[in-house]
Protein backbone atom coordinates (compact mmCIF):
# COMPACT_ATOMS: atom_id res chain seq x y z
CA UNK A 1 0.00 0.00 0.00
CA UNK A 2 0.75 3.38 -0.42
CA UNK A 3 2.34 5.34 2.20
CA UNK A 4 0.13 8.40 3.05
CA UNK A 5 0.98 10.57 5.90
CA UNK A 6 -0.83 13.96 5.18
CA UNK A 7 -4.20 14.91 6.95
CA UNK A 8 -7.35 13.33 5.26
CA UNK A 9 -10.52 15.64 4.73
CA UNK A 10 -12.51 16.60 8.25
CA UNK A 11 -16.11 16.24 6.53
CA UNK A 12 -16.78 12.49 5.04
CA UNK A 13 -20.17 11.88 4.24
CA UNK A 14 -19.03 9.02 2.13
CA UNK A 15 -17.61 6.97 5.15
CA UNK A 16 -20.12 5.12 7.26
CA UNK A 17 -20.20 3.61 10.70
CA UNK A 18 -22.89 0.80 11.30
CA UNK A 19 -24.03 -1.00 13.90
CA UNK A 20 -26.72 -3.55 15.56
CA UNK A 21 -26.15 -2.25 19.47
CA UNK A 22 -29.05 0.44 20.07
CA UNK A 23 -28.66 0.83 23.76
CA UNK A 24 -26.37 -0.64 26.33
CA UNK A 25 -27.33 -0.86 30.46
CA UNK A 26 -24.80 -0.83 33.40
CA UNK A 27 -25.76 -1.69 36.65
CA UNK A 28 -23.87 -0.48 39.66
CA UNK A 29 -24.05 -3.34 41.37
CA UNK A 30 -21.93 -5.37 39.52
CA UNK A 31 -18.14 -4.65 38.73
CA UNK A 32 -18.52 -4.41 34.75
CA UNK A 33 -17.59 -0.80 34.02
CA UNK A 34 -17.03 -1.76 29.87
CA UNK A 35 -18.67 -2.87 26.59
CA UNK A 36 -17.31 -4.21 23.66
CA UNK A 37 -19.73 -3.17 20.84
CA UNK A 38 -19.65 -4.57 17.05
CA UNK A 39 -19.65 -2.16 14.01
CA UNK A 40 -18.96 -2.10 10.75
CA UNK A 41 -17.23 0.77 8.98
CA UNK A 42 -18.30 1.50 5.58
CA UNK A 43 -15.49 3.17 3.32
CA UNK A 44 -17.28 4.70 0.07
CA UNK A 45 -14.47 7.47 -0.14
CA UNK A 46 -11.81 7.27 -3.11
CA UNK A 47 -8.64 6.63 -0.42
CA UNK A 48 -7.89 3.99 2.12
CA UNK A 49 -8.46 4.83 5.94
CA UNK A 50 -5.46 4.04 7.13
CA UNK A 51 -4.52 2.26 10.74
CA UNK A 52 -2.09 3.82 13.09
CA UNK A 53 -0.89 0.61 13.62
CA UNK A 54 1.03 0.75 10.49
CA UNK A 55 1.39 4.63 9.54
CA UNK A 56 1.18 8.25 10.75
CA UNK A 57 -2.02 9.95 11.07
CA UNK A 58 -3.91 6.76 11.45
CA UNK A 59 -7.74 6.57 12.51
CA UNK A 60 -9.29 5.71 15.55
CA UNK A 61 -12.39 4.71 16.24
CA UNK A 62 -13.41 6.98 19.12
CA UNK A 63 -16.94 8.21 20.83
CA UNK A 64 -18.17 11.15 22.44
CA UNK A 65 -20.65 10.83 25.13
CA UNK A 66 -23.21 12.93 26.06
CA UNK A 67 -26.00 13.92 29.01
CA UNK A 68 -29.23 13.26 28.61
CA UNK A 69 -29.87 16.84 26.83
CA UNK A 70 -27.30 15.59 24.01
CA UNK A 71 -24.62 17.82 25.10
CA UNK A 72 -21.21 16.54 24.82
CA UNK A 73 -19.24 15.15 28.41
CA UNK A 74 -16.39 13.64 26.99
CA UNK A 75 -14.14 12.28 24.47
CA UNK A 76 -13.29 8.72 24.38
CA UNK A 77 -10.14 7.74 22.57
CA UNK A 78 -10.63 3.85 21.74
CA UNK A 79 -9.32 1.78 19.50
CA UNK A 80 -7.30 2.05 16.42
CA UNK A 81 -8.44 0.36 13.36
CA UNK A 82 -7.25 -3.18 13.09
CA UNK A 83 -6.69 -2.83 9.95
CA UNK A 84 -6.55 -0.14 7.23
CA UNK A 85 -10.05 -0.19 5.39
CA UNK A 86 -9.58 0.44 1.51
CA UNK A 87 -11.69 2.55 -0.70
CA UNK A 88 -15.00 0.92 -1.23
CA UNK A 89 -14.76 -2.09 1.37
CA UNK A 90 -16.37 -2.28 4.81
CA UNK A 91 -14.19 -3.58 7.39
CA UNK A 92 -15.85 -4.82 10.98
CA UNK A 93 -14.10 -3.73 14.35
CA UNK A 94 -14.87 -3.23 17.93
CA UNK A 95 -15.10 -0.63 20.19
CA UNK A 96 -15.40 -0.56 24.28
CA UNK A 97 -17.78 1.60 25.75
CA UNK A 98 -17.44 2.60 29.46
CA UNK A 99 -19.80 3.09 32.44
CA UNK A 100 -20.41 6.48 33.08
CA UNK A 101 -19.89 7.57 37.14
CA UNK A 102 -23.38 8.47 38.11
CA UNK A 103 -26.51 6.83 37.42
CA UNK A 104 -28.70 7.98 34.60
CA UNK A 105 -29.11 8.16 30.45
CA UNK A 106 -26.41 9.31 28.33
CA UNK A 107 -25.48 8.72 24.69
CA UNK A 108 -22.08 7.13 23.02
CA UNK A 109 -22.07 9.00 19.45
CA UNK A 110 -19.47 6.43 17.21
CA UNK A 111 -17.08 8.52 15.33
CA UNK A 112 -13.72 8.20 13.94
CA UNK A 113 -10.49 10.68 14.86
CA UNK A 114 -6.98 11.15 13.11
CA UNK A 115 -4.16 10.88 15.02
CA UNK A 116 -3.54 14.71 16.28
CA UNK A 117 -6.90 14.97 17.23
CA UNK A 118 -8.76 15.55 14.06
CA UNK A 119 -12.70 14.43 14.45
CA UNK A 120 -13.45 13.32 10.76
CA UNK A 121 -17.52 12.04 10.85
CA UNK A 122 -20.02 15.05 11.14
CA UNK A 123 -23.64 15.94 10.69
CA UNK A 124 -22.73 15.07 6.46
CA UNK A 125 -21.98 11.86 7.85
CA UNK A 126 -24.72 10.83 10.12
CA UNK A 127 -23.18 8.31 12.96
CA UNK A 128 -24.55 5.90 15.39
CA UNK A 129 -25.93 6.85 18.55
CA UNK A 130 -26.15 4.49 21.75
CA UNK A 131 -27.92 5.17 24.02
CA UNK A 132 -26.36 3.98 27.75
CA UNK A 133 -28.17 3.34 31.33
CA UNK A 134 -26.57 3.68 34.52
CA UNK A 135 -29.33 2.34 37.21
Amino acid sequence: PQHVSKKIPMTLSNIHIITNTKAIIFDTTHETAEQDISVSIKNDSTFPLLSPLFYKNGIYLSYHLLDDKMNVIANRLSLPLVNNIPAGSTQKEFITLYKPHAQGVYYAKLNLIQDGGHWLLNDESPTPIIKIIVK
